[in-house]
């Protein structure tokens, strides 16, 4: 009776034969000699809900194991909440099922609990579908665990092949690009490290990452989390830029005549002539 799951007690024909305080006055608002004796059409209001509980009694009875399955119960103050029911078959003496012995846990705050997970994992997965960079994450041992359509476009490597791969070994050109922010917990995330890949196709391209850890609610790392974006196309204009600028200013050292560029409110450059 100070347990607060609700325990009772069936017959073969699913009449009451006794349960615990829980069961009798938080569910039914009874004493148990009022429970005793009657059956869940007797006692629950809702007759569609009374028949799936004794349909459940006979699913248990016919395959002769214990059986668990969840079910919305209403309390007798009206709330209507998710338990998780098992009903076990005790026999007597001939080994004959004699009835059921029923244990019904509240389980409502786990399945809040899941919806809200389940929430979460739908909004991470939307903002993986929408983020205009590659997205993946690793676990504790490197290897990935979500892979977004960004990153696929990029590598050329889908979902299916890139989870369960090691990251430093499956796509960075260089052995070294590793994460190293799992030997330090305390490590603020990693932002703008430029890094080379190699795509499916063999081709060998510039990145620009951002590495950060994932913690659980106990500060404990179980894994890490890594955008980044193609600038290879960027990369290479920089450099084309620069070596336009040095070859100006090679020639420009090199002639005799003097000269200055300038723009409308100021000298940007004059010859060392």
């Amino acid at each position: 009776d100070t347990i607060p799951d609700l325990i009772f007690y069936k017959d073969i024909n699913s009449v009451f034969l006794g349960g615990n305080k829980a069961f009798n006055q938080n569910l039914f608002g009874l004493p148990e000699e009022e429970v005793i004796g009657k059956t869940d059409l007797d006692l629950v209001q809702d007759i569609e809900l009374a028949n799936y509980y004794r349909k459940k009694d006979q699913e248990m009875f016919e395959a002769k194991i214990t059986m668990v399955n969840e079910e919305k119960i209403t309390m007798a103050n009206g709330c209507t909440n998710n338990f998780e029911t098992s009903k076990t078959p005790f026999f007597d003496q001939q080994g004959n099922i004699a009835g059921l012995i029923g244990i019904s846990r509240d389980i409502s705050a786990r399945k809040r609990m899941e919806q809200q997970l389940k929430e979460q994992k739908e909004y991470a997965q939307l903002l993986l579908r929408i983020v205009p960079s590659a997205v993946f994450s690793v676990d504790t041992e490197g290897k990935i665990i979500s892979w977004n359509e960004r990153a696929a476009m990029i590598t050329g490597y889908s979902a299916a092949e890139a989870i369960g791969q090691f990251c430093c070994n499956f796509i960075y050109v260089s052995p070294e690009e590793r994460c190293s922010l799992f030997s330090d917990p305390s490590a603020a995330p990693l932002t703008s490290i430029i890094s080379k890949i190699k795509t499916k196709q063999g081709i060998e391209r510039i990145i620009l990452r951002n590495i950060a850890l994932i913690k659980n609610e106990l500060d404990v790392i179980t894994g890490v989390i890594e955008c980044f974006d193609d600038i290879t196309e960027w990369q290479e204009a920089e450099e084309k830029l620069r070596a336009s600028e040095e070859k100006f200013r090679h020639l420009a050292e090199n002639i005799h005549e003097i000269f200055m560029i300038r723009d409308a409110e100021k000298i940007l450059y004059v010859s060392p002539a």
